[in-house]
């Protein structure tokens, strides 16, 4: 399910599954491999999203998965300075 789009029209999707944790460091470079050609403003974009329907969501798990790729999103674009 799409949850919202980026600013140049990129789905935000519902996650299927755990965000990856930056101590398991593969399953995070797949995850930065894997958004790679998104833009700084894209995540950003995308983590507010996700956090935004976090805060809405009933289910405390779905609500935890949003919570956990709205901040790998945020970490990937949002607190880049270059």
């Amino acid at each position: 399910m799409v949850l919202g789009y980026t600013r140049t029209g990129r789905p935000v999707l519902v996650p299927a599954h755990a965000a990856p944790s930056t101590k398991d460091a593969d399953a995070y470079r797949r995850a930065k491999e894997k958004f790679a050609d998104w833009t700084r403003g894209e995540h950003v974009d995308a983590s507010r999203i996700l956090m935004e329907h976090g805060e809405r969501e009933p289910d405390p798990d779905d609500a935890s998965r949003c919570t956990q790729w709205a901040s790998v999103h945020w970490d990937l674009g949002g607190r880049r300075t270059n």
